[in-house]
């Protein structure tokens, strides 16, 4: 099993500074030119049998130009939202984060949700019983995940069997249009094979 996590390209609500969590954004000039040099890299170097995807606008439009280069339709699936930050969604990060240090990294307050949201422990354990169920159901296929830096963490965390707890204690960098490379064998060996690669995005890739 391949399983190839991507984070949504640059969006309007990125670029603004705000909290994204729970708000729907467009990509923004530069995040449309992102998934566009994504979609052709994927398709000239790997063999991705299904696209899924985030619901949210921002990562269904990344998901949409990298479907449109590999020839897949993208699946929705709700349970790969970013955490939901409730109230503090659409709100500037920098004062949120002043407001509510320990729900923004570096803070380690999982436990707690946002204001009139949901806590990064809900979070977690709904994201990962999403992409358990995609990865056995999609057998020796190498599958293509658009999702958000919440979710992308929380895998990576499962992944390496780290207790939700631990949180706090792994950090995982992830850019925009970025792309995660997990691999399990049938023996059960795990391997890493990419993290927060954005080589893709230096030079654009055609596949003519």
């Amino acid at each position: 099993m391949d399983l190839l996590l991507i984070c949504r390209a640059e969006s309007e609500g990125l670029v603004r500074g705000l909290v994204e969590g729970g708000q729907e954004w467009p990509l923004s000039a530069r995040g449309r030119e992102q998934a566009g040099r994504l979609g052709e890299y994927l398709a000239r170097f790997y063999r991705i049998g299904a696209l899924y995807s985030s619901p949210a606008r921002e990562a269904r439009e990344t998901a949409e130009f990298i479907g449109r280069a590999l020839g897949l339709a993208v699946r929705p699936e709700e349970d790969l939202r970013e955490v939901n930050a409730g109230r503090l969604g659409g709100r500037p990060l920098e004062e949120a984060r002043r407001e509510f240090p320990g729900l923004f990294p570096p803070g380690n307050d999982i436990f707690s949700p946002f204001p009139e949201g949901e806590s990064y422990a809900e979070m977690h354990v709904r994201v990962v019983k999403a992409l358990n169920r995609i990865a056995a159901a999609s057998g020796e296929e190498t599958v293509a995940i658009v999702t958000h830096p919440g979710p992308i963490h929380a895998f990576f965390l499962a992944f390496l069997r780290y207790a939700i707890e631990q949180r706090g204690e792994l950090a995982l960098g992830c850019d925009p249009a970025s792309l995660h490379h997990f691999r399990r064998g049938g023996d059960g060996r795990k391997e890493i094979v990419r993290l927060n690669d954005v080589a893709h995005l230096a030079v654009a890739h055609s596949t003519r």
